[in-house]
């Protein structure tokens, strides 16, 4: 005999998804403009920073002659070594996964940067692919300096002339100061793609969600899913494949992630109370 009465928690369910058919295509369109939004302020953050870097080898005169020559991507990568020479004695752990990554991206990324003096026909290829390329090992090698307890003590400068004369003036004496600022550069970097990252994962989900919610046959096997989970004593009989059906359970909070997978939360189970011998709710 059966404890729990379906239609009692389609009921529930329909109660929420009525309001979020109304309210999601909003949430979404936000999500979406906040991409396109982000992620040019944080490619043009990271190439004002690059640019910016105006050491004693690699300055911004040189970078504009060489981008007339074969050498074109000489300069950036010299930008690239002083980035990992400027916070390497700063990453406490040197054999974690996220710093060999950073380090195999920047072999390539040295490849890639010498391809040009050898081949010169598809110049713009692979401009935009050692920008990709560069990008992501300016992203790893973040994770790996941002990737201790005492960082914020380490990241903050103690003062605003760190930066150079007056600021953010070159110092032409000293070379402190661009080391000051790569490692700002680089403490900065992650920041923005994790919330180009953020906003993405919530403008999928969303949309995901909100496509679930549009069919019904969706939202029966959610409630058909629940309801056989309710009679087993809240274990799951079977393994939760359609991606539509669990995109409406997490994202309404009654699964969420664990290690061996999807768990019941305590939303689930307060409307395991609620439904019990008590079909009208």
């Amino acid at each position: 005999m059966n404890q729990y009465d379906a239609t009692a928690i389609l009921k529930a369910f329909m109660q929420e998804i009525h309001k979020d058919k109304w309210i999601l295509p909003f949430i979404i369109m936000f999500y979406f403009s906040m991409v396109f939004v982000l992620i040019p302020c944080a490619l043009f953050w990271v190439f004002s920073m690059v640019m910016y870097a105006d050491l004693p080898v690699t300055d911004h005169y040189m970078t504009f002659i060489a981008y007339k020559t074969p050498f074109v991507l000489v300069p950036f990568s010299f930008v690239l070594l002083f980035y990992f020479y400027s916070v390497y004695s700063e990453i406490d752990n040197k054999d974690k996964k996220v710093y060999r990554k950073a380090r195999n991206f920047m072999l390539i990324t040295m490849i890639i940067g010498c391809v040009p003096i050898f081949i010169a026909e598809y110049r713009l290829v692979w401009i935009a692919l050692y920008s990709c390329v560069f990008i992501t090992t300016l992203y790893f090698l973040s994770l790996s300096y941002l990737d201790r307890d005492t960082y914020s003590e380490r990241v903050l400068l103690k003062s605003y002339d760190d930066l150079g004369v007056y600021g953010m003036m070159d110092n032409p004496i000293s070379v402190q100061d661009d080391v000051n600022r790569a490692r700002l550069t680089v403490a900065t970097a992650s920041t923005g793609f994790l919330f180009v990252t953020l906003f993405v994962k919530s403008f999928l989900k969303s949309l995901i969600y909100f496509l679930a919610i549009c069919n019904k046959r969706y939202v029966f096997e959610a409630v058909r899913y629940l309801d056989e989970v309710f009679e087993n004593n809240m274990e799951p009989l079977k393994p939760l494949q359609n991606h539509y059906v669990k995109s409406i359970l997490s994202y309404k909070g009654y699964l969420e992630y664990s290690i061996n997978g999807y768990v019941l939360t305590e939303k689930s189970r307060d409307l395991a109370l609620k439904v019990k011998n008590n079909p009208y709710m």
